[in-house]
């Protein structure tokens, strides 16, 4: 698992909204930006990889009340060898967002797969997400 830094995010924003939610929740923090950081993967040889993005308050486990996150490919390369047939493509094949009891932070966890051609790369550049959270103020 990869720990994305402050300084790989890219506009990050976040917005907190008063609300009237389940479980006493009155405060709701909506979380978008990118995360800059290149994985790839070549001849054939597919990587998995796992994001761990730490975002938004400190927030004490009794306030915390529930988190949904997701991811989107926002920047890809590709390359290939001349002659030869070109078949590459990223998935994501998992995203979660809950509370880290080590920072006090919601944590989005992005798992996803480069899958390179024959002959040639695949990176993902950039991932694109977007993460709302619920708590008790």
């Amino acid at each position: 698992m990869l720990r994305v830094q402050p300084a790989q995010l890219t506009n990050p924003q976040q917005m907190t909204v008063t609300v009237a939610g389940p479980d006493g929740a009155n405060t709701m923090y909506i979380m978008d930006g990118q995360v800059n950081y290149a994985v790839g993967a070549g001849n054939a040889v597919p990587v998995t990889q796992t994001y761990s993005i730490l975002l938004g308050p400190v927030l004490t486990r009794k306030q915390f009340v529930q988190a949904i996150g997701t991811a989107s490919i926002a920047g890809l390369n590709f390359s290939n060898a001349a002659n030869s047939q070109f078949n590459a493509w990223v998935n994501i094949t998992n995203t979660d967002a809950d509370w880290d009891d080590e920072s006090g932070q919601v944590e989005l966890r992005v798992e996803f797969t480069v899958t390179p051609p024959q002959s040639g790369g695949a990176t993902l550049m950039t991932l694109g997400y977007h993460v709302t959270a619920l708590a008790q103020m």
